[in-house]
């Protein structure tokens, strides 16, 4: 049987407004409101520094580590002649243990998520789940890990935690990922975005940049996703509501093995 043919956008016809869940397919918006860069090589973000940026509230301005388990390439066997000597036989043993068991070694690749939200003075942060606030001991240590950001939803609005003013909100405005370079005797890893926003509560409609399918994104980068500031549908803008029920929906992200 024949795949159904791939979608084609038109380029005659375009939306006035944002793409959302109820938006007609095939049409493409005329003004872009996402935008992904790459900022640098993975090996640019130190865990122990975070991030060098201006505008962030001291100590907020790490991303978290997503430790994604992969099964890496099983040892060889020695040969008669390598298993002389202390080490050689203590491989053995370690080789005939995993081979008794059935156990295939398993490590694991580090990706570092963030999500940042900024207030309208310019005060920036990361958080580690709804509402809370990335914290690091004296020692630049961050205790916590993206387990929250990948299963939860993650609200859009938050209370800026600088001390003046109060009661002043943050709005979620850039997404960072950090993907690993690929490691030897490991299948490499993928990572894959797909943002779905709710910028008010049901019947808002949730809105997404129009992808057939998530975005992979390649290896050994900084990435950077920059959301809409503002949602606008065929009827209305979508403003802060009072009560904050606004969310970006769990699963954004997800990886693939290759």
């Amino acid at each position: 049987s024949r795949s159904p043919p791939l979608r084609q956008h038109s380029t005659t016809e375009y939306l006035p407004y944002m793409i959302h869940s109820r938006s007609p397919p095939g049409l493409l918006p005329l003004f872009p409101s996402y935008s992904l860069c790459r900022l640098g090589p993975s090996n640019q973000y130190s865990h122990m520094m975070g991030l060098d940026m201006p505008g962030f509230l001291p100590g907020s301005n790490f991303l978290l580590p997503w430790d994604i388990p992969v099964k890496s390439e099983q040892e060889k066997w020695p040969t008669v002649s390598e298993t002389f000597g202390a080490v050689k036989k203590r491989q053995l043993r370690k080789l005939t243990k995993v081979a008794a068991e059935g156990v295939e070694p398993v490590t694991s690749v580090r990706v570092f998520l963030g999500m940042e939200y900024e207030c309208p003075r310019g005060h920036r942060f990361f958080c580690s789940g709804p509402d809370k606030v990335i914290k690091v001991s004296s020692n630049s240590i961050v205790k916590d890990n993206a387990s929250r950001l990948v299963q939860m939803d993650m609200p859009l609005y938050t209370a800026c935690h600088y001390k003046q003013p109060k009661g002043c909100m943050a709005q979620m405005m850039r997404i960072y990922i950090v993907t690993p370079c690929d490691v030897a005797n490991c299948p490499p890893v993928r990572v894959q975005i797909n943002p779905y926003i709710q910028p008010c509560p049901a019947p808002c409609p949730q809105f997404h940049p129009g992808l057939d399918s998530p975005l992979e994104l390649p290896q050994d980068g900084i990435w950077v996703l920059r959301l809409p500031h503002i949602y606008r549908d065929e009827n209305q803008t979508y403003l802060m509501p009072n009560d904050h029920n606004c969310y970006l929906l769990k699963g954004m992200f997800t990886y693939r093995i290759l």
